[in-house]
């Protein structure tokens, strides 16, 4: 039936029983293509076409449709749908009503139940139903670390998916002491501060992360430099009253011969106005301690400088 083969077209070659019995598929048409091997059974009533090639995002729109009409994309699988840096791979996971899925089919299924999700929450990608990026990082705290929810976070605020105003009003009105994952957020907020810029790359949190872990204080964030009021460089971190700047250098973003003498020309203004800078690369994320050596001269020599 054309209307089968369009449904499955959009919902990465699967279909559920219901779906096609509503099209107005006979019971025994949909036994006959089981049988014939037309159609391979992916999860009771579920099914998806035997020529489509298995995929995450195939089990992930089968487990949708297993899970019932009021299932919803959640968690870690709503983070990889969203792209959401931290979050690289995820079972099919998901908000349900259905309080007696099987769990023999928890391997690479993973439920969390709830009376229902506010359409405020909601979003589509595809023909799926997702929770968007605010309720996403709300519940993502709940299944991983704040490591994961603060990469997810900067990113999700960089791209401009939410905002720091819509992520608050949303744990104001979920974010209960019961709430799982409510907390981890808001740990992760009150370290940012209240104002700071999103981060600029994953790069920079890891930096943000090292920095804290040799118990220095949170730089700030793509700090504008001026002169005579205007902006001339605005570099990724800073502690302006040490006059240290951190450029946080990823080869995508530093590389050609025009992006070179562009930095090297604003690296010498900065120079010229009493700047330092250091660079920091993915090569000193795995051993960053001769960075922090650099950095912790010139804070302390600057601080020196200070105070005669």
């Amino acid at each position: 039936m054309q209307e089968i083969d369009r449904l499955m077209a959009v919902q990465e070659g699967v279909v559920c029983r219901r779906q096609a019995r509503a099209a107005g598929m006979a019971a025994r048409s949909i036994d006959r293509r089981l049988e014939s091997g037309v159609w391979i059974k992916v999860l009771p009533g579920v099914y998806r076409i035997s020529s489509s090639a298995p995929n995450w995002r195939q089990f992930l729109t089968a487990a949708w449709l297993w899970a019932g009409e009021d299932a919803v994309v959640s968690h870690r699988a709503a983070a990889l749908l969203h792209g959401l840096d931290g979050v690289d791979e995820a079972p099919a996971e998901l908000w349900t009503g259905n309080h007696t899925l099987a769990p023999k089919h928890r391997g690479w299924i993973v439920t969390h139940t709830t009376s229902g999700i506010p359409r405020t929450d909601l979003a589509r990608a595809g023909p799926l139903v997702v929770t968007n990026p605010a309720r996403t990082l709300i519940d993502l705290g709940a299944v991983v670390g704040e490591g994961i929810v603060e990469f997810a976070l900067e990113d999700a605020l960089r791209r401009g998916l939410t905002t720091i105003g819509k992520i608050e009003s949303r744990l104001a009105d979920l974010g209960g002491s019961g709430r799982r994952g409510a907390g981890v957020l808001r740990n992760v907020l009150s370290r940012r501060g209240a104002g700071a810029a999103p981060a600029g790359s994953g790069l920079e949190v890891k930096l943000i992360r090292i920095l804290r872990s040799a118990k220095l204080a949170d730089p700030m964030r793509q700090y504008p430099i001026r002169i005579h009021g205007k902006v001339v460089a605005r570099p990724d971190l800073a502690y302006p009253a040490s006059r240290l700047l951190i450029e946080c250098d990823g080869y995508k973003f530093h590389s050609g011969r025009n992006v070179f003498d562009k930095d090297r020309g604003r690296r010498n203004v900065l120079a010229a106005l009493g700047w330092t800078v250091l660079h920091f690369t993915r090569t000193d994320v795995a051993n960053p301690s001769a960075f922090l050596e650099a950095l912790k001269a010139v804070l302390s020599s600057n601080s020196v400088a200070e105070s005669r």
